[in-house]
């Protein structure tokens, strides 16, 4: 396998300073111990990428989308916060469980512009503390008033 990496677009998530870290560590494993298939299954299942000290479901996606170059759907807090706050899951729902059911809304080859997206809507507006409700784009769908 030949695998590229932008860390450029770990800045802009805000992820540069731990997975960014993660992520060298995954291409070191791989040229390193020569374990491809191993990490890689035909499939790419996020798992196998966990497999690694320090790497967790979000590092792996992120790893798989913007190294692979694969369809697939990190899921942060900002997500999961905007995704619980309109209604597609409940709170405390699992980070598997977000991302089935965000795969059922957005097409295969949307997931990696539909993740930056949510995250940008997290931070812009659907704030932990004192979200932008009035100001929101999507407030018209939004579950939570408030």
């Amino acid at each position: 396998f030949y695998f590229t990496c932008n860390l450029m677009h770990c800045p802009v998530f805000g992820v540069h300073y731990t997975s960014s870290f993660f992520i060298i560590l995954i291409f070191e494993e791989i040229s390193n111990q020569s374990m491809t298939n191993y990490f890689f299954s035909e499939s790419h299942k996020v798992w196998n990428i966990s497999k690694l000290h320090g790497i967790g479901p979000k590092t792996a996606d992120v790893f798989i989308g913007y190294c692979m170059k694969r369809n697939t759907l990190p899921i942060d807090t900002n997500i999961e916060r905007v995704v619980e706050r309109i209604g597609i899951v409940d709170k405390n729902t699992k980070y598997e469980e977000i991302q089935k059911a965000l795969g059922k809304i957005l097409p295969i080859k949307q997931r990696l512009r539909g993740h930056e997206l949510l995250i940008r809507l997290g931070r812009d507006f659907c704030k932990a503390k004192n979200p932008l409700c009035k100001n929101c784009p999507i407030k018209l769908i939004c579950k939570r008033k408030f």
